[in-house]
Protein backbone atom coordinates (compact mmCIF):
# COMPACT_ATOMS: atom_id res chain seq x y z
CA UNK A 1 0.00 0.00 0.00
CA UNK A 2 2.48 2.54 0.72
CA UNK A 3 4.31 1.83 -2.51
CA UNK A 4 0.76 3.06 -4.26
CA UNK A 5 0.88 6.29 -1.86
CA UNK A 6 4.16 6.85 -2.88
CA UNK A 7 3.43 6.46 -6.94
CA UNK A 8 0.05 8.38 -6.64
CA UNK A 9 1.95 11.18 -4.80
CA UNK A 10 4.91 11.37 -7.35
CA UNK A 11 1.87 11.89 -9.88
CA UNK A 12 0.32 14.37 -8.04
CA UNK A 13 3.40 16.76 -7.74
CA UNK A 14 4.33 15.76 -11.33
CA UNK A 15 1.08 16.67 -12.38
CA UNK A 16 0.86 20.21 -10.11
CA UNK A 17 4.57 21.12 -11.94
CA UNK A 18 2.69 20.38 -15.25
CA UNK A 19 0.33 22.41 -14.24
CA UNK A 20 2.57 25.64 -13.06
CA UNK A 21 4.79 25.01 -16.47
CA UNK A 22 1.76 25.49 -18.62
CA UNK A 23 0.06 28.36 -16.49
CA UNK A 24 3.14 30.53 -16.64
CA UNK A 25 3.66 29.68 -20.38
CA UNK A 26 -0.17 30.85 -21.14
CA UNK A 27 0.45 34.42 -18.56
CA UNK A 28 3.77 35.11 -20.91
CA UNK A 29 2.07 34.47 -23.93
CA UNK A 30 -0.82 36.28 -22.81
CA UNK A 31 0.94 39.55 -21.39
CA UNK A 32 3.06 39.89 -24.76
CA UNK A 33 0.09 39.69 -26.93
CA UNK A 34 -1.99 42.47 -24.56
CA UNK A 35 1.04 44.34 -24.41
CA UNK A 36 1.42 44.36 -28.70
CA UNK A 37 -2.63 44.83 -28.92
CA UNK A 38 -2.37 47.57 -26.50
CA UNK A 39 0.76 49.60 -28.57
CA UNK A 40 -0.80 48.83 -31.99
CA UNK A 41 -3.86 51.06 -30.21
CA UNK A 42 -1.74 53.52 -29.29
CA UNK A 43 -0.05 53.82 -32.53
CA UNK A 44 -3.27 53.77 -34.69
CA UNK A 45 -4.62 56.27 -32.44
CA UNK A 46 -1.34 58.66 -33.33
CA UNK A 47 -1.58 57.95 -37.16
CA UNK A 48 -5.71 59.08 -36.73
CA UNK A 49 -4.34 62.07 -34.56
CA UNK A 50 -1.73 62.94 -37.40
CA UNK A 51 -3.72 62.73 -40.02
CA UNK A 52 -6.72 64.57 -38.93
CA UNK A 53 -4.31 67.63 -37.65
CA UNK A 54 -2.51 67.72 -41.29
CA UNK A 55 -5.88 68.05 -42.70
CA UNK A 56 -7.22 70.07 -40.65
CA UNK A 57 -4.90 72.57 -40.66
CA UNK A 58 -4.99 72.29 -44.75
CA UNK A 59 -8.01 71.91 -45.07
CA UNK A 60 -9.97 74.21 -42.96
CA UNK A 61 -9.81 78.16 -42.10
CA UNK A 62 -10.14 77.85 -38.57
CA UNK A 63 -13.29 78.76 -36.39
CA UNK A 64 -13.59 81.94 -36.19
CA UNK A 65 -12.30 82.24 -39.85
CA UNK A 66 -10.52 85.42 -39.04
CA UNK A 67 -9.14 83.62 -36.16
CA UNK A 68 -5.51 85.61 -37.39
CA UNK A 69 -7.21 88.59 -36.10
CA UNK A 70 -8.31 87.66 -33.04
CA UNK A 71 -6.27 85.04 -31.92
CA UNK A 72 -7.67 85.00 -28.35
CA UNK A 73 -11.31 83.80 -29.97
CA UNK A 74 -9.52 80.86 -31.47
CA UNK A 75 -11.74 77.75 -31.35
CA UNK A 76 -10.65 75.53 -34.42
CA UNK A 77 -7.29 76.07 -35.58
CA UNK A 78 -6.69 75.89 -39.59
CA UNK A 79 -4.77 77.74 -42.13
CA UNK A 80 -6.42 77.19 -44.81
CA UNK A 81 -7.97 80.47 -47.10
CA UNK A 82 -9.21 77.50 -49.47
CA UNK A 83 -9.12 73.63 -49.38
CA UNK A 84 -5.24 73.35 -49.44
CA UNK A 85 -4.21 77.03 -50.16
CA UNK A 86 -2.45 78.91 -47.20
CA UNK A 87 -2.98 82.16 -45.75
CA UNK A 88 0.58 83.95 -45.08
CA UNK A 89 -1.46 85.50 -42.29
CA UNK A 90 -2.87 82.57 -40.51
CA UNK A 91 0.77 80.70 -40.71
CA UNK A 92 2.19 84.18 -39.30
CA UNK A 93 -0.51 84.01 -36.67
CA UNK A 94 0.20 80.48 -35.33
CA UNK A 95 4.00 81.49 -35.05
CA UNK A 96 2.48 83.84 -32.46
CA UNK A 97 0.50 81.46 -30.55
CA UNK A 98 2.16 79.59 -27.77
CA UNK A 99 3.01 75.92 -27.69
CA UNK A 100 0.75 75.16 -25.10
CA UNK A 101 -2.31 77.00 -26.70
CA UNK A 102 -1.16 75.02 -30.60
CA UNK A 103 -1.36 71.40 -28.82
CA UNK A 104 -4.60 72.42 -26.77
CA UNK A 105 -6.38 73.88 -29.69
CA UNK A 106 -5.17 70.70 -31.84
CA UNK A 107 -5.99 68.44 -29.13
CA UNK A 108 -2.64 66.97 -29.22
CA UNK A 109 -1.51 67.55 -25.62
CA UNK A 110 -0.26 63.92 -25.10
CA UNK A 111 2.49 63.65 -28.24
CA UNK A 112 5.65 66.10 -29.25
CA UNK A 113 4.06 68.24 -32.53
CA UNK A 114 6.48 68.71 -35.28
CA UNK A 115 5.15 71.10 -38.09
CA UNK A 116 7.52 72.37 -40.75
CA UNK A 117 5.89 74.19 -43.81
CA UNK A 118 8.28 75.94 -46.69
CA UNK A 119 8.15 76.32 -50.14
CA UNK A 120 10.53 75.09 -52.73
CA UNK A 121 13.15 78.05 -51.44
CA UNK A 122 12.53 78.94 -48.03
CA UNK A 123 11.01 77.78 -44.89
CA UNK A 124 8.20 79.74 -43.57
CA UNK A 125 7.33 78.32 -40.77
CA UNK A 126 8.85 75.27 -38.25
CA UNK A 127 7.22 74.68 -34.49
CA UNK A 128 8.14 72.07 -32.24
CA UNK A 129 11.42 69.63 -32.46
CA UNK A 130 11.60 67.03 -35.08
CA UNK A 131 10.67 63.67 -33.49
CA UNK A 132 12.88 61.27 -32.12
CA UNK A 133 10.43 58.60 -30.58
CA UNK A 134 7.90 56.52 -32.40
CA UNK A 135 6.59 59.19 -34.92
CA UNK A 136 4.21 59.46 -37.42
CA UNK A 137 4.76 61.52 -40.37
CA UNK A 138 1.99 63.61 -42.76
CA UNK A 139 3.48 65.64 -45.59
CA UNK A 140 0.73 67.68 -47.65
CA UNK A 141 1.17 69.47 -50.59
CA UNK A 142 -0.43 73.06 -50.32
CA UNK A 143 -0.77 76.41 -52.48
CA UNK A 144 1.05 78.99 -50.97
CA UNK A 145 1.10 82.72 -52.59
CA UNK A 146 0.10 80.71 -56.22
CA UNK A 147 3.53 78.60 -55.38
CA UNK A 148 3.44 74.60 -54.21
CA UNK A 149 4.72 74.57 -50.42
CA UNK A 150 4.54 71.57 -48.34
CA UNK A 151 2.77 71.03 -44.73
CA UNK A 152 4.66 68.33 -42.59
CA UNK A 153 3.06 67.30 -39.58
CA UNK A 154 5.01 64.94 -36.92
CA UNK A 155 3.33 63.79 -33.86
CA UNK A 156 5.60 61.51 -31.90
CA UNK A 157 5.20 59.79 -28.00
CA UNK A 158 6.30 62.11 -25.62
Amino acid sequence: MAKHAQIAITDLVFGIVIFLFLLTTFLIVYTRLNNRLNDAILFNDLELSTIHTADLLTKHPGSPADWETHPNDLQVLGLARDDRVLSPAKIQALANLSSNTTLSILNVKRYNLYLLIRTSTQGLLELGQPPAKRTVHIQRIVQYENAPATLDVALSEQ
